[in-house]
């Protein structure tokens, strides 16, 4: 099935390429009929190396077109419009190899227009040669546009990753930098409780000392698992991303209702950024160090992270930082909403609602 879905597009080609050959032209002998055939079909075939070799398959096209149009007059370019299309698809501005780079691109889209519409000019057919010529530059355009659209996407999600990793970085400095603190005070009064002699001092500081480490030693583990993450998630790694929270200490249960790949991708990595920014924040300032995460998949996408851990502070005790922000950024981003403050309880819980583009 892959092959035919990969072939059906050279073969139509092909097609249109032959039967199109010389229409409104006297008739031919059947001899060039049947060469200017076989050059239509050729260039359609062109086609199949597409991915692998595309400036070669856009001048083995251009080529047989023209020895078409010579042997049995004009016919629909096709083959070249879809390759003037490939080619400048991959255009790219920074980053292409030498053999890629955007002004041999450029160099081979204005040749391929040269080689469909010269041709014609000088065989005196005005008419094809505008109404082709602009076919080609159609294609051209569009393949740019589609390059332009996804190099901005690109550099978002480059952006979007770089300042990720920014915050885990600065997260990880205030980890250690406060863990590593706090160690260095409880040592201190533990060695002066040793000197006077005062044994139960400085066993409560050597406790304080090892709670410190364990501390660090989890935040530390997460973070780090973090940064060692792929650039794009989804629901369906989910399960991977609540496995790695309880190997760093947490303890979270995960409850699913739906199917987890009946997500788009947007909503998906956004959820999936949401859950895990709210499970870091459990982590770092849930006492408890206990969490439930609950995904409802339905005509709409719904999350929801509760602490299961102490209440600690009245209910009204509600601040924004920057993670809080983020996932309300998030969910903004695909077209939903996330509320976020203390139950009737006084546990925390966050809640996001995301759409799922279905009518």
């Amino acid at each position: 099935m892959d092959f035919l879905r990969k072939a059906l597009l050279p073969v139509g080609c092909a097609l249109l390429q032959t039967v199109s050959v010389g229409t409104g032209l006297p008739d031919r002998s059947p001899g060039s009929a049947a060469v200017a055939a076989l050059l239509g079909i050729a260039s359609g075939l062109a086609l199949f190396a597409r991915a692998r070799a595309p400036f070669i398959a856009l001048a083995a096209t251009v080529v047989g077109y023209v020895a078409q149009l010579l042997v049995g007059g004009p016919a629909l370019p096709v083959a070249v419009s879809v390759m003037v299309f490939v080619v400048g698809r991959g255009y790219t501005i920074e980053g292409s190899s030498p053999e890629h780079s955007p002004t041999w691109r450029a160099g081979a889209l204005l040749g391929a227009l040269l080689g469909v519409v010269a041709p014609l000019q000088v065989a005196g057919l005005g008419f094809e040669a505008a109404a082709y010529g602009l076919m080609c530059s159609v294609s051209g355009a569009a393949g740019l546009l589609v390059a332009l659209k996804s190099g901005r996407d690109q550099q978002r999600r480059t952006e979007l990753v770089m300042a990720e990793r920014l915050r885990i970085a600065r997260e990880l400095h205030d980890v250690v930098g406060h863990g590593m603190g706090a160690i260095t005070v409880q040592a201190g009064a533990a060695r002066m409780a040793v000197a006077v002699g005062a044994l139960d001092d400085a066993t409560a500081s050597l406790r304080d000392i090892e709670a410190a480490g364990r501390s660090v030693l989890r935040e530390v583990r997460w973070l780090v698992t973090l940064l060692r993450e792929e650039e794009h998630h989804g629901l369906r790694d989910l399960p991977d991303l609540v496995g790695n929270a309880r190997r760093s200490g947490l303890d979270v249960t995960l409850e699913v209702d739906g199917d987890l790949g009946d997500v788009p991708a947007a909503a998906g990595e956004a959820a999936y950024r949401i859950v895990q920014e709210a499970l870091t924040n459990v982590l770092r300032h849930a006492p408890g160090k206990e969490a439930e995460v609950a995904v409802r998949v339905a005509d709409t996408l719904e999350l929801e992270i509760l602490d299961r851990g102490e209440a600690v502070g009245p209910a009204s005790d509600v601040e924004e930082g920057n993670g809080l922000r983020g996932m309300r950024e998030r969910a903004v981003s695909a077209g939903g909403v996330l509320s976020a403050g203390r139950t009737s309880t006084g546990r925390w819980a966050v809640h996001a609602e995301l759409p799922l583009g279905r009518s």
